[in-house]
């Protein structure tokens, strides 16, 4: 799940994530400090952070490595600003507000 989170964004990528999700994979395993959902953020994936988003298993509150703090920690950086949009970024803050 983590290879095709860190791919560009693709049908195929999509697919891959979705079947083993089906399939019980935990989308909550941090693999050098990452997690599929925080690689799919910094990918700019939207189509996969919102697959993530929406399986009832995906915990983006999961502390990652390397200083990285969480998935929010990454949405509120400036690093990433360029691929999400300031509405999209928004609604993700809300998202882990709940």
């Amino acid at each position: 799940m983590h290879i095709a989170s860190a791919r560009e964004p693709s049908s195929d990528s999509f697919d891959i994530v979705r079947l083993l999700l089906e399939h019980n994979a935990n989308p909550n395993i941090v693999c050098n400090g990452q997690t599929p959902l925080s690689l799919a953020f910094v990918n700019g994936n939207e189509q996969l952070v919102d697959l993530f988003l929406q399986h009832e298993q995906t915990d983006p509150s999961v502390p990652l490595g390397i200083g990285n703090g969480n998935v929010l920690c990454l949405v509120l950086s400036t690093l990433y600003e360029p691929r999400w949009n300031y509405a999209k970024r928004i609604q993700l803050v809300n998202y882990f507000s709940k």
